[in-house]
Formats: structure tokens, C-alpha cells, sequence
């Protein structure tokens, strides 16, 4: 194409070169939280059947920082146990359950005190991540001995966004851009807190370009 094409139309339209890179990756497993234990915290009591791998399908609010790893699907209410408490002292409990918001049934709810919840570690998976990076570099020639490149990288040029792996230990607050999956949370069960985490540079980022020049003698 363009191959008797000559002079500086020639110079413009030559050395051009593009590259994409793409990463699929699965969601790691995830564990949902209940009450502090001895060691560690604890996982809840699953009181009602509920397809949580059916469910799942991460929303993101236009406008807003922020997503939801079962979209619209949960409310927090006050866990049963606060109810057995005196009710002068009942706005001091911070016992959350997770109940469903079409029917208003309690499906998760803090274990018992000195019990373990029948919901087992790693039960769900987080949401998947894809991202696509791109760069565009021109090669030119200044003389019979110098050569040079301009190069632009994009990197998740999509400006998609890309939450980040819950963290490895487990019961862990979540990496910017994990789910929040403690039931007693202050934050919204199930809110992935940044669409783009900005913790270091293995985990990307919102949209960024970078100019590159370089010279060859």
C-alpha cells in the first residue's frame, strides 16, 4: 500500500508499528466474613438457600467511584442476636445480617457465640478482570546516521474498570478495588471500594499515556 509513495509524504506514512496486549484473568476465591473469633475472624451462618454464584454481576453507578459485587441484590439489617440483647443497649450492637431485598429474608447472619458458621472458607470467587494496553510507535530518520522512535504507550486504554485481587490473608480488609465481603462492615456488603486500584504498579490503573522518544547514533 502507498508503495511509490515518496518525499515527505513518504516519511510520514512509513515505520509505523502497533502492539496490543490483553489479560483475561479469573476471579480468585473469596471468603465472607462474619464476627471476630479468637483468632481471627469467623465465618457466618447461611439461614436460607441462596445462589450466590447466580447472582453475582458486579455494578458500576455511573458517576460514582464505586461498584457492587452483587449489584442491587442486598441490604444490611440489625443481626438477630441484637434482639436478645437489653433494648437500652441494642444501638450499641454492631452485628450486621445480610438480608435479600426483594423478600426481606435474612440470608446471612453472624454465627452464634462459641459456634463456627456453616458457610465454608473460599465459597465464592471474586469478579474477573480483563485489561487491554497499546502502544503506537513512528521510526524516522534525521541524516545518514541517526535514527529515532516516538512511541506511545496507552495503558487500559479502555479506562475499563479493573478491581483489584482480594488481598491472601484471609479475612483481610480488601485491596483498593477488592470487595468487601464482612458482613459487619461498615461499608455495603459486597461494595468494591475504587473501579481502578492505585496500590502499586502490578495491580493497573485508570487510563494513562506515556511519550517515549528515542534516538539511535
Amino acid at each position: 500500500m502507498a508503495g511509490k509513495t515518496h518525499g515527505v509524504l513518504a516519511r510520514v506514512i512509513e515505520n509505523w508499528q502497533t502492539s496490543w496486549l490483553v489479560n483475561l484473568s479469573s476471579g480468585a476465591p473469596l471468603t465472607i466474613n462474619g464476627q471476630s473469633m479468637l483468632y481471627s475472624r469467623g465465618t457466618p451462618d447461611q439461614v436460607r438457600p441462596f445462589d450466590f454464584k447466580g447472582t453475582r454481576g458486579v455494578r458500576w453507578d455511573k458517576g460514582s467511584n464505586y461498584g457492587l459485587y452483587f449489584g442491587d441484590v442486598f441490604s444490611k439489617v440489625p443481626d438477630p442476636q441484637c434482639l436478645s440483647i437489653d433494648p437500652s443497649l441494642r444501638p450499641f450492637c454492631s452485628l450486621n445480617a445480610i438480608a435479600e431485598k426483594s423478600s426481606e429474608n435474612i440470608i446471612l447472619q453472624n454465627a452464634q457465640p462459641g459456634t463456627r458458621g456453616n458457610v465454608g472458607l473460599n465459597s465464592i470467587e471474586a469478579a474477573g478482570v480483563w485489561n487491554a494496553d497499546m502502544a503506537v510507535t513512528k521510526g524516522f530518520k534525521i541524516g545518514e546516521t541517526f535514527t529515532g522512535q516516538i512511541r506511545v504507550d496507552a495503558r487500559n486504554i479502555f479506562n475499563h474498570p479493573i478491581p483489584g485481587a482480594p488481598p491472601a490473608g484471609f479475612a483481610a480488609p480488601p485491596n483498593d478495588g477488592g470487595a468487601v465481603m464482612n458482613l459487619n462492615d461498615t461499608n455495603p456488603f459486597g461494595q468494591m471500594p475504587l473501579k481502578g486500584a492505585s496500590a502499586g504498579y502490578w495491580i493497573p490503573s485508570q487510563r494513562q499515556f506515556q511519550l517515549k522518544l528515542r534516538l539511535d547514533f
